[in-house]
């Protein structure tokens, strides 16, 4: 069993690391049940825009408002409502948005593999229904229904696997793979590879977590560019970083993070118009509260 263990995790860092957070969510962890609030604020530093002349400053704040439960006393669901807001001030050529807009609500839930073993093979669905834009008008036409659909291999609390597709229609790309996997080799030491804020923790204490971060954006914008409604701009980054994350109590936790963002791309899916800044750096802060 040991062996299989590492022969997985090997698999999923040395040959699928780039899909470990692609399009992963609310995929699996430990659940904890109950009513949770999350904010966090994270600012990107004006950045140089490859190829020509400009620069591009980027603030995001999101909101999460999540409740989780066991139906039966052994069944995981989760609902959601996820609310996004990016400002943009940029100085380039390029015609794009002042701020983007997102909403999601997402539904969630777990349940055994059929004829299989019950502790250790779960299929997991989450669904997505979503309007991303840069607006608050939520036009019909930006309205979209991404699904995920994965297995969990589950040996114990301390190693999971996670397995499946991420289905986006109407998106340039439809159909991304779901890998990833959390492993505690001991009680200091998670890597936590498949949740919505994938991380590396190592515990200095009862209340102080160090840890690594790592992120990846790959989402679509319907916006108004000029007098053109119903364009779709895609945003493309990727992001790590290190930051400290504090337990005030039993109800509150605070974290604040430093790292860089890269691979940086805002373009238009018809081709007219694209944005690469360069490589730049972000701060982050995050709050979260369990009612």
């Amino acid at each position: 069993m040991r062996n299989l263990r590492f022969r997985l995790i090997r698999i999923c860092l040395l040959s699928l690391v780039p899909a470990l957070w692609w399009c992963s969510s609310q995929v699996w962890a430990q659940q904890e049940d109950g009513l949770f609030a999350t904010l966090n604020s994270r600012y990107i530093i004006s950045s140089d825009v490859e190829r020509v002349s400009g620069e591009v400053e980027i603030t995001e704040s999101e909101f999460e408002l999540k409740y989780a439960d066991k139906l039966f006393d052994e069944m995981p669901v989760a609902v959601s409502l996820n609310v996004k807001h990016i400002d943009i001030v940029d100085d380039v050529d390029v015609d794009l948005p002042t701020h983007l807009e997102g909403m999601s609500l997402g539904l969630s839930a777990k349940v055994p593999v059929p004829f299989m073993d019950l502790d250790y093979y779960f299929i997991g669905l989450d669904i997505f229904p979503s309007m991303y834009t840069d607006d608050m008008g939520w036009e019909d036409s930006a309205f979209r229904i991404p699904v995920q659909a994965y297995v969990i291999y589950k040996e114990s609390d301390d190693f999971i696997v996670v397995a499946g597709l991420s289905i986006r229609p109407d998106y340039d790309q439809q159909v991304l793979p779901i890998i990833g996997f959390i492993y505690k080799p001991n009680d200091r030491l998670t890597f936590n590879l498949t949740s919505k804020d994938p991380k590396i923790l190592y515990e200095l204490d009862d209340n102080l977590t160090a840890f690594a971060e790592f992120d990846y954006v790959n989402e679509e914008y319907e916006v108004t560019r000029a007098s053109q409604d119903g364009v779709v701009l895609k945003h493309r980054e990727s992001s790590m970083g290190f930051g400290l994350q504090y337990l005030v109590d039993d109800t509150v936790e605070a974290s604040a993070s430093v790292g860089s963002v890269f691979a940086r791309r805002l373009e238009y899916r018809d081709g007219v118009g694209k944005v690469e800044p360069e490589a730049g750096i972000y701060l982050k802060a995050q709050v979260s509260y369990k009612f």
